[in-house]
């Protein structure tokens, strides 16, 4: 099979940079908190609408003036057991730290929460079939021959484009080590090998069919792997399957990619995205409906925001422009309980632990329309009992979160912190003694912005650390019993 189009020919690099686009018997990393019988001055704030997440938002009505415990209650049958308010405002300070709370209560319409019990399960044929169907037409995954390409797996073409750049980089005065970062490779060597490929390589890609079998056998990473291209519409998507769930590793991941102007995605903010030239309650309605068509109706809606690329190199030499999407995050919906999207979820091991990380579904578009999909870490799912929790009341959970503010960002020289949502729903943590099992269990989530001062005498603006994403969870505190979730471990 020939291709007259320029792929890139690096695509180990392309398929790399992907895997670069979170109760009595859980461990939580912490003790028990006794909630006092006091309260703490609140602050005025002005008007803020809550966005719409999970399966239910509360809208916030602000009232202003000293709220100490939040004004303005909820009604439903979880609102019920917890007394939430619809705003909570707060504002206040350790000896190095400063917190505030201007933020919209967000608490899911459901009967109650039930413990859950979950595992990973390895990516199955019906799942690859499905993405591959809905989203590419069903087309046949391929591969660059490199063998039949005379070994170098690029055209003549691609490598004289690629020799022009080294030579436009050499005459604007660029380090040797600016090539890939490593000093024993120079130009002059690079140059005379591009050279010496030119003179053999074939003036056309060569592409063979491979075999898209989805597989999952332990200590066999090689057979779990599906990586290579689908071509839809006349353009080369990447897809990589990689059903990866070893010993000290349970992160398997499902990826289709467009190659992006811009390169890889990652978070950014409303103030990136001033010049996007989309709709984001479009892109929500297409991202909706293609999970519909998957048939993956045991996930829902939770959340939004804007993606921002990277500027990548391209074979001349010049830098691709930087490029912003939007992101459509799906969880799993347990009795319309969402599952609480939060970034980085359970992507680091504590001691001997394996990595873990959440389940989650991220759908990106940009401008031109889909950009990305990315499936991670899907569960099973058991029932461990058919009651309801008991949930603390939200004034118990607000005293334990000005206590362990203080306490967990207490080392700081100086640091700010602003509250602007705060979150009830699911989140999975590690089983005692179980490496590879966790519980669902209610949890509270208090996402905001961070400023760390980390130069400075006293921490002044020079060397401010700056956090500002959307769904960075500040503190999880288990809605049972007070204790603090470390959302990273999974504790």
């Amino acid at each position: 099979m020939k291709r007259k189009k320029a792929v890139a020919f690096l695509a180990v690099s392309g398929m790399a940079a992907m895997l670069l686009g979170c109760g009595s018997t859980l461990e939580t990393g912490e003790t028990v908190i006794v909630p006092k019988e006091e309260t703490s001055a609140g602050t005025k704030g002005p008007k803020a609408d809550a966005k719409e997440a999970g399966s239910t938002v509360q809208e916030a009505e602000k009232t202003g003036g000293k709220t100490g415990k939040a004004q303005g209650v909820m009604t439903g049958r979880i609102a019920d057991q917890v007394n939430a308010p619809q705003t909570y405002q707060d504002s206040f300070s350790g000896r190095t730290v400063h917190v505030t709370a201007d933020a919209a209560v967000i608490v899911p319409d459901a009967e109650g929460f039930r413990k859950k019990k979950v595992k990973p399960r390895p990516f199955v044929q019906e799942d690859y079939d499905a993405v591959i169907r809905v989203l590419l037409g069903g087309g046949k995954i391929w591969e660059r021959d490199v063998e039949a390409m005379g070994g170098f797996g690029a055209t003549k073409e691609e490598l004289q484009i690629k020799m022009h750049g080294i030579k436009a980089e050499m005459a604007a005065g660029a380090k040797e080590s600016d090539l890939y970062g490593d000093k024993d490779i120079t130009y002059g060597e690079t140059l005379a090998q591009l050279e010496k490929w030119i003179k053999d390589a074939p003036e056309e890609v060569v592409t063979v069919e491979k075999d898209a079998t989805v597989r999952y056998e332990p200590g066999n990473d090689e057979k779990n792997v599906i990586s290579g291209y689908v071509t839809a519409d006349g353009i080369d998507y990447i897809v990589y399957l990689d059903n990866a769930m070893r010993d000290d590793w349970y992160w398997n991941r499902f990826m289709v990619e467009k190659p992006a102007e811009g390169g890889n995605y990652v978070p950014g903010t409303d103030a990136d995205a001033k010049d996007a030239s989309f709709s984001t309650e479009e892109i929500r309605r297409q991202a909706e409906a293609l999970v519909a068509q998957l048939g993956l109706t045991e996930y829902g809606y939770a959340g939004e925001e804007y993606y921002i690329s990277h500027g990548g190199g391209d074979f001349d030499g010049a830098l691709k422009k930087a490029n912003t999407g939007y992101c459509i995050h799906f969880t799993r919906q347990i009795d319309n309980i969402p599952v609480t999207y939060a970034k980085g979820e359970g992507l680091y091991g504590q001691g001997g632990d394996i990595t873990w990380p959440a389940e989650y579904l991220d759908l990106i578009y940009d401008g031109n329309g889909f950009v990305c999909l990315d499936w991670d870490s899907p569960y099973t799912v058991e029932d461990v009992s058919d009651e309801y929790v008991f949930l603390l009341p939200f004034s118990d959970i607000q005293d334990v979160f000005q206590k362990m503010m203080v306490e967990k960002y207490g080392d700081a020289k100086k640091a700010e912190y602003h509250i602007d949502r705060v979150q009830l729903g699911y989140a999975r943590v590690r089983k005692n003694g179980a490496e590879t099992e966790g519980m669902m269990i209610p949890v509270w989530d208090f996402f905001g912005t961070e400023k760390i001062y980390i130069g400075g005498e006293g921490g002044t603006e020079a060397n401010v650390i700056e956090n500002k994403g959307a769904y960075e969870s500040l503190l999880t505190v288990n809605a049972m019993d007070g204790t603090i979730v470390d959302k990273k471990l999974g504790y």
